[in-house]
């Protein structure tokens, strides 16, 4: 099991705010995880290639203004299909999502325990 500490995580998403309340339930739960953010996905395989951090999820908002999620997904799917890669949205739509591409989803404001499911999942980790 990897320690926490060693876990990356990247929010994509248009919006501040979205980025603070999910890292902040987060950090809640998993203290010792680096989560990085981007307010787009417009150099997405640029900022991954170049970037040391190598990343262990990546939460992408679906509806963003410059590139959408899909194109996003897309894009890294192409570059990296073993990162989960988990749709971050107030769209209630999760066989589509799955169907899309996306590993997992977390609708906004959705409960903590959907989000612990989606780390114990894909992470192999839970809370203590």
């Amino acid at each position: 099991m990897k320690k926490l500490k060693d876990i990356n995580i990247l929010i994509i998403d248009d919006m501040q705010t979205s980025f603070e309340v999910l890292s902040s339930i987060i950090k809640k739960f998993f203290p010792e995880i680096n989560i990085d953010y981007l307010s787009s996905g417009e150099n997405i395989i640029d900022f991954l290639s170049n970037n040391k951090v190598k990343y262990n999820l990546i939460f992408i908002d679906v509806m963003m203004p410059d590139k959408d999620g899909i194109i996003i997904l897309n894009e890294i799917k192409t570059y990296n299909k073993k990162i989960p890669l988990i749709a971050h949205t107030s769209i209630n739509a999760p066989e589509t999502l799955l169907d899309i591409g996306f590993s997992d989803f977390y609708l906004k404001g959705s409960s903590i325990n959907d989000l612990l499911a989606i780390f114990k999942l894909h992470l192999k980790i839970s809370p203590k």
